[in-house]
């Protein structure tokens, strides 16, 4: 073959190739888009369907830039709702607190199942004994202090209803395990106040102080504590010389 010819050919396939070399970039930075917008419904199902499809994908890539801007892996830590806390020109204030909460959520369900006791754990302990305990928690419960009330975007958002604009206010979530279910509820200050003071160790005179400004601070406290065990939030009760009513 004559020279020329040779080189139209080659000019030929390569035009051809980066063609396919353009439609291959682009299928794959859509398959890409898809699996980072699928992930990120798959872990925040009402962030997702409170962005749309559009919205989702822009962030999912703005997302995956970012992990890779500081260093982050997808799987090693939730962070969707720090990337949406940190963003300019975020959707929605609460949106960050609605990713947060269903984050929570999904880390609660992967936790073994809990193995929780009954409220009779406490029966063999004299008042002295009682006050200087500390309570041990499932590991399937989180709290979370968020800016807006994530549990009422939710609520709105799973229910198919249109949501109220963002309301600005601190709220306490807990989120826990119950039976097969992943189950999350808003929290007054003073119940919130006292399970972070249980789950990090102090003793049971300091978690009931929590109820200090309810009328009846002693019933406040047994009420609250008695509703912890029945949702099956506890695990132990360690008196001050050991371990009392432990899960087996």
């Amino acid at each position: 073959m004559k020279t020329g010819e040779h080189r139209h050919a080659r000019e030929g396939a390569g035009a051809v190739s980066s063609r396919v070399a353009r439609s291959f970039a682009g299928h794959l930075g859509a398959i890409v888009r898809l699996r980072g917008a699928s992930r990120l419904r798959l872990e925040h199902p009402m962030t997702a369907r409170l962005l749309g499809d559009a919205r989702l994908g822009t962030l999912s890539q703005q997302y995956s830039r970012w992990l890779r801007s500081n260093g982050r892996q997808p799987a090693a830590e939730p962070a969707f709702s720090r990337f949406l806390r940190q963003l300019r020109s975020s959707d929605r204030a609460d949106l960050a607190d609605l990713a947060a909460l269903e984050e929570a959520r999904s880390d609660v369900a992967l936790e073994p199942t809990p193995r929780p006791i009954a409220r009779d754990a406490l029966a063999g302990l004299a008042f002295g004994p009682f006050l200087a305990s500390r309570l041990e928690f499932v590991s399937a419960l989180r709290v979370l202090i968020l800016g807006h009330d994530a549990m009422a975007l939710w609520r709105r958002v799973s229910a198919g209803l249109p949501p109220d604009p963002p309301d600005p206010m601190t709220t306490v979530a807990v989120v826990w395990q119950s039976g097969p279910d992943v189950l999350h509820a808003r929290l007054d200050f003073d119940e919130g106040l006292a399970l972070e003071t249980a789950l990090a160790g102090d003793s049971l005179v300091h978690v009931c102080a929590a109820f200090g400004r309810s009328e009846d601070p002693a019933q406040t406290a047994f009420a609250t504590l008695s509703s912890w065990f029945e949702e099956g939030w506890i695990s132990a009760v360690l008196p001050p010389s050991g371990t009392v009513g432990s899960a087996a």
